[in-house]
C-alpha cells in the first residue's frame, strides 16, 4: 500500500525472494518514477507496479488470485482508514507493517482499536511490536507496528 517511487518494494523484490511484489500507489507522478525504478534496478520480473487507490487492492490482487502475506502501511497520517483493506488482503497469516501518529498517551488506545478491527474480520493479532520511530511533536510520535495477523481456524 502507498508505495510512491517502490523504495520499499525494489528492497524487498531484491532481498527477501518474494513470489510477487505490488506496488500500489494512487499518485500518478510516483508510480512513473516506481517504474522507473523498478527498471533501472532491474526487478521488473518481481514487482508490480500498479497506478491505483488502496482501497482497490482486493479486487487487483484478486486478478492475480493471490493474498498478500505482508502488508506495508506507510502513510502515517491515513493507515487506520486503510487498515481493514489490508486485512481484507491478507493470507491465512500475514504481516502487517502498520505506521501511525499518535500521542504517546493513545497508542495502546490504537492498538486496541486495530485489534478490535481484526476481530470484526475474524482475525486474531497475535503478536505485535510497537517501535517509536521518532517524535513528531511533543508527546506525540512516529510509531511502526509489525502486527502478526492470523485468520481463526473455525469461522461458524
Amino acid at each position: 500500500m502507498f508505495a510512491g517511487v517502490a523504495p520499499f518494494s525494489i528492497m524487498i523484490a531484491k532481498y527477501a525472494k518474494p513470489k510477487r511484489v505490488f506496488a500500489v500507489d494512487k499518485n500518478k507522478d510516483a508510480v512513473h518514477y516506481a517504474q522507473k525504478n523498478v527498471t533501472v534496478n532491474k526487478v521488473l520480473d518481481k514487482v508490480e507496479v500498479i497506478h491505483a487507490d488502496a482501497l482497490e487492492l482486493k479486487e487487483i490482487l484478486s486478478r492475480y488470485n493471490m493474498k498478500a502475506d505482508r502488508v506495508i502501511m506507510n502513510l502515517p497520517f491515513s493507515s487506520y482508514d486503510f487498515f481493514e483493506t489490508a486485512l481484507n488482503i491478507i493470507s491465512d497469516q500475514a504481516t502487517i507493517h502498520y505506521y501511525d501518529i499518535q500521542h504517546n498517551n493513545k497508542i495502546n488506545k490504537r492498538i486496541h482499536q486495530l485489534m478490535e478491527l481484526a476481530r470484526r474480520k475474524y482475525i486474531d493479532i497475535s503478536k505485535y511490536k510497537i517501535k517509536k520511530i521518532k517524535s513528531y511533536s511533543p508527546h506525540e510520535f512516529y510509531i511502526g507496528v509489525d502486527i502478526t495477523a492470523k485468520r481463526f481456524a473455525d469461522v461458524a
